[in-house]
């Protein structure tokens, strides 16, 4: 019986681990970043393109996430661009 409770405790705990992870997004069509949120215009993320979610998001009139693309650097998008999250 200890067995399980020590299985079920380790399960709940990687799963917590596994959310801090940064998640990869591809971009469903061309995405315009932004170098701060409601700032102005940074780069383009091509469409097919995979960048990192950042950790930050800030909700001001649209809500803005953070975003690490290789070779471009730092950017913000709008939260409802069309973007998927890898699996």
């Amino acid at each position: 019986m200890r067995l399980f409770y020590l299985l079920v405790i380790c399960i709940l705990l990687a799963g917590c681990f596994k959310e801090d992870e940064p998640k990869a997004i591809i971009a469903e069509k061309d995405l315009q970043t932004f170098a701060t949120p409601e700032g102005s215009e940074s780069f383009i993320i091509q469409k097919g393109e995979v960048c990192t979610a950042g950790k930050k998001k800030i909700e001001k009139q649209y809500q803005y996430m953070e975003v690490v693309c290789p070779g471009k650097g730092h950017a913000w998008v709008i939260t409802g661009d069309p973007y998927r999250y890898m699996q």
